[in-house]
């Protein structure tokens, strides 16, 4: 009994990990599309594309 609570409480570990390494994945894949995207405009010519500081 007691080794399947410690089974259990080892694969929600593991899920609960598996969930926030997918959510950084997602944020670091959508930062770098944004990028890119800017670094797409800005090198086209747009001068509406150019940051402003």
């Amino acid at each position: 009994m007691v080794v399947l609570v410690l089974v259990l409480a080892a694969v929600a570990v593991a899920v609960v990990l598996q969930r926030q390494r997918a959510a950084e994945l997602a944020r670091d894949e959508g930062a770098r599309a944004a990028a890119d995207a800017l670094a797409a405009a800005w090198s086209s010519g747009d001068p509406a594309a150019a940051p402003t500081t």
